[in-house]
């Protein structure tokens, strides 16, 4: 990045050093933090299983059996799921 200063009529071109390789450092800590979050958010999401109801406790259901590798199907007569189990 150029920086343009004035003194009176006229422009300095300024030059900031290492300011790629930080810029790049900065974006993969960014990429880092957002992976982090969405494990954070995830981790949180499953304390809904200890306190909701109706939908919401179906749907983290639904997350939590999947993510155990559990076969998931949707009910043809209803709104819930089918865990799939073979034997």
């Amino acid at each position: 990045m150029v920086i343009y200063m004035t003194r009176g009529y006229s422009y300095h071109k300024i030059n900031i050093p290492n300011e790629d390789s930080i810029k790049t450092e900065l974006d993969n800590t960014e990429i880092k933090l957002s992976k982090i979050k969405n494990s954070h958010q995830n981790l949180v999401s499953h304390k809904l299983l200890l306190y909701e109801n109706s939908y919401p406790l179906q749907n983290i259901c639904e997350q939590t059996l999947k993510e155990m590798g559990a076969n998931i199907n949707e009910s043809k007569v209803s709104d819930e799921f089918i865990v799939e189990y073979k034997t």
